[in-house]
């Protein structure tokens, strides 16, 4: 990196400890959607549709700094504010994002928890639904 003139920070240490964050949200997401897939067919369709308004709803194409008062902790109910926030700062240097971070990786852990549990219940079904 010194080659380019550019000296990585202390905080591109933390760069894997936020891809394991990106990780648990698929896991987590995907245990809610496998699982709802085979109870109800027509999930599958709405994925395409759902992936859409989720990219919109994520910082991925603006700042989460643009979204300001209350509507911030209701933004960061989204797990994949922390993730891509968490990269950004990591990665590119733009400002520590503050406690919403906090606020979306407990989502992303109440989604994980929340999924693993749904889907240990409906498990016995599965060979019966298929």
């Amino acid at each position: 990196m010194p080659f380019f003139g550019v000296t990585p920070t202390w905080a591109v240490v933390t760069t894997p400890l936020w891809l394991v964050a990106a990780v648990l949200v698929v896991v987590a997401v995907g245990l809610w959607l496998g699982t709802l897939n085979v109870s109800y067919r027509d999930v599958n369709q709405g994925i395409t549709l759902a992936v859409q308004l989720w990219l919109f709803l994520s910082p991925i194409a603006y700042p989460s700094s643009a979204i300001d008062g209350p509507l911030r902790w209701v933004y960061a109910l989204n797990p994949v504010v922390a993730v891509v926030e968490g990269l950004r700062w990591a990665l590119i240097g733009a400002p520590w994002p503050g406690n919403t971070v906090f606020v979306s990786l407990g989502m992303t852990l109440l989604l994980l928890v929340g999924g693993a549990a749904y889907f240990l219940r409906s498990e016995r079904r599965f060979a019966d639904v298929i």
